[in-house]
């Protein structure tokens, strides 16, 4: 279990100044920020975690995050500080910010930082341990009666209600009356 924890921030890119309220100039070097760059303002592995700040997690911290991230980014590090996941290994931190600092340097510099979106939010739910795979999984089989909720997930759009469907805090039967409203509403295909 970590021991404290100091505190969450949740941000918009757009807007960093607060940064330079709450983080001394050592801070803001350990997690590398850089208040002119509006794509990706501090480089942390996952956009969450920095290894210099083991008691400290960012939500939403870069250019374009959605709510679904923003919620699996903000429960994974709940469940880290909770002690009911682990926190990342230093091997998974250092590969991490690797990839964060080839995104910043990237040219020509991407529109967003995590442009598939989609494999942003299956990591992070791999992370939480509440990636829906027994729904995907039920898309192959005819005689399955969530076959259909397991063919909107997979054809469908995005949406964080599929990460309430299995796992820690589930609420499959929510889940699947918000999946199937917002399917009814904005029908697939």
């Amino acid at each position: 279990m970590v021991p404290l924890v100091s505190s969450m921030s949740l941000s918009w890119p757009q807007d960093t100044s607060w940064i330079c309220l709450f983080f001394d100039a050592e801070q803001q070097q350990a997690i590398e920020f850089d208040s002119s760059d509006l794509l990706q303002p501090a480089i942390l592995h996952e956009c969450v975690w920095r290894p210099e700040l083991p008691n400290l997690a960012f939500v939403g911290l870069y250019r374009g995050p959605y709510f679904a991230a923003l919620e699996l980014q903000a429960r994974w590090a709940c469940g880290v500080f909770s002690g009911r996941l682990p926190a990342p290994t230093e091997a998974e931190l250092a590969a991490g910010l690797a990839t964060e600092k080839g995104i910043r340097t990237q040219v020509p510099r991407p529109q967003f930082p995590h442009g598939d979106y989609v494999s942003m939010v299956e990591a992070l739910a791999q992370h939480v341990g509440v990636t829906p795979s027994k729904t995907l999984a039920a898309r192959e089989d005819p005689d399955n009666t969530e076959s259909e909720l397991g063919k909107l997930l997979y054809e469908g759009p995005l949406l964080p209600f599929h990460f309430r469907l299995e796992g820690f805090k589930a609420n499959p039967e929510v889940a699947r009356a918000a999946i199937l409203e917002c399917t009814s509403k904005y029908p697939v295909g």
